[in-house]
């Protein structure tokens, strides 16, 4: 797919909020002029705002989330299985808030309750299938075993800290919601947060071999990069706004814990390698070099 087709894909998702307008236009003059907008755990209203701040907040939203969604995208020049999955769970993000928005408004024209379990569960589903298509794209082939010059880990006790609290959080609330179905959906969220906490107590491996370098977590292998495409290297300070964890989308992939590292830059693009001492990854790099 040329980049002209990705631009038009992105742009494409745009097409919600003149829908989510055109909905409250159609309602518009039998709409109660206090509208329910928000409910408690037990399904109940419990928070209402007029029917034009009810339409603006919804649009000031998914503006907000347009324009969030449309700089992380417009960001990759050559996507990936990675890039065109996150693109899939945007659509449905973009459709999930378009069917909330007019399940809002059939309640308070009709009283029809407004059920939002089956939504978040496709909300679910797609986040866990960007996960995964992350996790076994752009892997690379696997390298020799032989030729082992250094192994570091990268983790970070607070960043697992946070996602136990999360994970705590989450339990709780599965517990204490009164919708056994909503119960259900939180289940995955658990399973998600307990994955990251883990991930982060153990942190990222990094192998450095005579052929190149491997990434792992968990065992599992992240990606390889053979010794002969890199290119360069340097020690740089890593930007908090891009966040943790496996990040990055096409030809820029980054595995990071810490505000510090390394970024690699090969001949398929760069990989930032996070690391609480990075002249220890620029020492092992210099080795691999000595091997090319």
């Amino acid at each position: 797919m040329t980049r002209r087709w990705w631009q038009a894909l992105i742009a494409l998702l745009w097409a919600v909020l003149p829908a989510i307008r055109f909905q409250y236009s159609q309602a518009w003059d039998h709409l109660p002029t206090r509208m329910t907008t928000h409910f408690g755990v037990n399904g109940q209203p419990n928070g209402w705002m007029s029917r034009e701040g009810a339409m603006w907040f919804m649009l000031v939203l998914v503006l907000f989330m347009l324009i969030t969604t449309t700089i992380v995208l417009g960001r990759v020049r050559k996507p990936d299985g990675t890039a065109y999955a996150l693109l899939g769970m945007f659509y449905v993000v973009m459709i999930v808030i378009y069917r909330i928005s007019g399940g809002l408004l059939e309640y308070n024209l009709s009283g029809q309750p407004l059920n939002l379990v089956p939504d978040m569960a496709v909300m679910v589903i797609a986040v866990f299938a960007v996960i995964i298509v992350a996790l076994i794209s752009n892997r690379g082939k696997t390298l020799p075993e032989a030729g082992v010059i250094a192994e570091e880990t990268h983790a970070s006790p607070l960043w697992t800290l946070l996602f136990a609290a999360l994970l705590l959080g989450e339990i709780c609330l599965a517990i204490l919601i009164p919708i056994p179905f909503a119960r259900l959906i939180l289940i995955p969220v658990c399973v998600l947060f307990a994955g990251i906490t883990v991930m982060a107590g153990s942190g990222f491996h990094y192998k450095f071999r005579h052929s190149g370098v491997e990434i792992s977590t968990l065992g599992f292998r992240l990606r390889s990069i053979p010794s002969e495409k890199i290119r360069e290297y340097a020690v740089q300070n890593w930007n908090p706004l891009y966040g943790y964890g496996i990040r990055g989308l096409g030809e820029r992939r980054a595995h990071v814990w810490a505000h510090r590292g390394v970024r690699i830059m090969t001949s398929d693009g760069e990989v930032f390698l996070g690391h609480s001492n990075p002249d220890k990854i620029v020492h092992d790099l210099d080795a691999i070099k000595q091997f090319v």
